[in-house]
């Protein structure tokens, strides 16, 4: 018992360090007008925070687009203007809830191999939408998109045995819908070689609770 108590303190001691050091280094850069760090280092706070210091499994889709747009920071110091993020947001769909950590593990495989063969500059844009009583979120890219039997692969219930992508991370996403919602909800692929892929997960409308 005494153990497990040390643990929890000791995992409430880590996050914290972690944020002061992270903010130090921040505001060193600040001090030596580095300031490309120093957003850098802002970004990375707040990504953190929503990750770890936050109970609970579920968020709003407003939260879960906000924490994003952090990744997405982060990832702009690495890659430049290679692509263009943007967000189309119902607000009818702002509050609604949603599981924590799944936009970011697909805009991440749109980063890393969606853009790897195309020659114009790529775009990541985030729709969502209710429609048939049902709240639709759509990461949308204009990669090199995928061709049938990989769509099917990833598709399918066991997504981890796709060639492309982060496909654990496919997997943790459909599993944990299907365990939070039931089986009418999910995770699903469309994408023409050539001209890009759609990532549309389908959740129940249920807003949060004030």
């Amino acid at each position: 018992m005494h153990g497990c108590f040390n643990r929890w303190l000791q995992a409430q001691i880590n996050p914290h360090f972690l944020y002061n050091t992270l903010d130090s280094i921040k505001w060193l850069a600040v001090l030596q007008n580095m300031n490309n760090i120093a957003d850098m280092c802002t970004s990375l706070i707040n990504l953190l925070k929503y990750n770890l210091a936050q109970p609970g499994s579920l968020t709003t889709l407003s939260d879960e687009v906000e924490n994003l747009k952090n990744y997405i920071r982060i990832q702009k110091f690495r890659y430049g203007d290679t692509f263009e993020f943007s967000t189309q947001l119902d607000p009818e769909t702002h509050d609604c809830e949603m599981l924590r950590f799944v936009l970011q593990p697909l805009v991440e495989n749109c980063i890393i191999h969606a853009f790897e063969d195309i020659e114009d500059k790529g775009f990541i844009k985030v729709l969502s939408f209710i429609e048939n009583g049902k709240l639709h979120i759509e990461v949308i890219d204009n990669g090199s998109g995928m061709d049938l039997a990989t769509v099917y692969t990833l598709n399918q219930n066991d997504s981890r045995k796709g060639k492309r992508f982060n496909t654990i991370g496919i997997h943790n996403i459909k599993e944990r819908i299907r365990l939070q919602y039931g089986n009418r909800y999910g995770l699903y692929y469309i994408s023409e070689p050539g001209v890009g892929t759609i990532a549309e997960m389908v959740l129940p409308v249920i807003k949060k609770e004030d």
